[in-house]
């Protein structure tokens, strides 16, 4: 058992409940002291998590970076970058060609559930593909 699971075990037997009469909902008194021990290991949680989404966040290269700030739409250079075709872009996000090649010209515009399909698509973020 890890430290954190430890001390939420002690904090959460040291702690009282009580029910208001017109709720049905319960409450929890404890000490402020393992409140404030609660949040910093709730802290400590939360940076771990962006540490770990900072670290899978993939780096791309220079030139994929550079077309881009040239002007270029992203979903044409991530999926160039992907290697992959219209067609494969289409097949896995479910979304015609024709429409595809619309949105990544920007003839067309996109629906959020689009733009998801295609990030996932090509492995990158959403706002990987958004242009401000």
């Amino acid at each position: 058992m890890n430290l954190h699971m430890s001390m939420i075990d002690t904090i959460a037997a040291n702690a009282s409940t009580f029910t208001l009469p017109t709720s049905d909902e319960r409450y929890v008194i404890l000490p402020e002291s393992e409140f404030t021990a609660l949040q910093r290991v709730l802290q400590d949680a939360l940076n771990l998590a962006d540490e770990k989404a900072e670290k899978k966040r993939e780096v791309f290269p220079d030139e994929v970076l550079a077309a881009i700030r040239s002007g270029r739409r992203p979903i044409g250079v991530f999926r160039e970058y992907r290697r992959m075709s219209l067609t494969d872009l289409a097949d896995r996000t479910e979304i015609s060609e024709h429409h595809l090649l619309g949105i990544e010209n920007g003839a067309k515009s996109a629906s959020l559930r689009a733009i998801c399909a295609i990030a996932k698509a090509l492995e990158v973020r959403v706002d990987d593909l958004i242009i401000e």
